[in-house]
């Protein structure tokens, strides 16, 4: 992709541990002519520094966070359901915040990853009602304009919604993914190979299963299954 306006700004306004994969998955826009720039919190980045040198960081919350809309041809956002909350009402006491509110005020597609778990010192919510309320955010969220991207199909949504949407460029977004990472993934090669002999495959615990390979999946009457849990 050819240009001033290829840059994906990423929104990572998470815990070091939680922003790696998230940072992981993204890089491989790279591979499709995209630029990536990667707005983290402090902490995060010495760690992600450590482990992906080459990327391009900033720290949100400083004076230099600010961005020009002009480079920016989308917004990959992964916060929490405390951000979601603050987007939902149009609060813009954080830099994370501003961003993603100031690009969907400007007609600038931002993509959001809603997945982070909602944890609370380490303990899931037992409340139905504050579950409720917080699922109530994330819908008004997407309804501000934002589209829900999810874990495993970053790169291919990106490639359908920007390059086209066509079975070519999902191959190769899955081919990307899982050059870029380091992480077990299920993919369209698989259920190809699966079809040809039977009509379950089991996948190992932690692997990532690709949305096209799901669809295939799906479309050839594949069960797949994690160590007995059907997915």
């Amino acid at each position: 992709m050819e240009g001033k306006n290829n840059k994906i700004l990423l929104v990572a306004d998470l815990p070091p541990k939680e922003v790696i994969p998230i940072i992981q998955e993204s890089i491989g826009v790279c591979r499709f002519e995209f630029a990536l720039e990667a707005l983290v919190r402090a902490e995060a980045v010495p760690v992600i520094r450590r482990i992906l040198p080459a990327i391009h960081l900033r720290e949100l919350e400083k004076p230099d966070c600010d961005y020009d809309p002009e480079e920016i041809c989308a917004v990959l956002a992964a916060v929490t359901q405390d951000m979601n909350a603050r987007l939902a009402l149009g609060i813009q006491d954080k830099k994370s915040a501003e961003i993603i509110l100031q690009s969907l005020w400007l007609g600038i597609p931002v993509l959001m990853d809603f997945s982070v778990p909602r944890i609370l010192k380490g303990k899931a919510c037992a409340n139905k009602n504050l579950e409720l309320l917080y699922e109530r955010y994330k819908e008004d969220v997407k309804k501000l304009g934002a589209k829900e991207i999810l874990p495993g199909e970053y790169l291919v949504t990106i490639k359908r919604e920007f390059l086209g949407g066509s079975k070519e460029s999902a191959e190769e977004a899955e081919e990307a993914l899982v050059q870029s990472e380091g992480r077990a993934f299920i993919t369209c090669k698989d259920i190809m190979k699966a079809a040809d002999s039977r009509m379950e495959l089991e996948i190992p615990q932690n692997a990532v299963i690709t949305a096209y390979a799901r669809d295939m999946a799906e479309k050839k009457g594949i069960t797949l299954r994690r160590k007995g849990e059907r997915c």
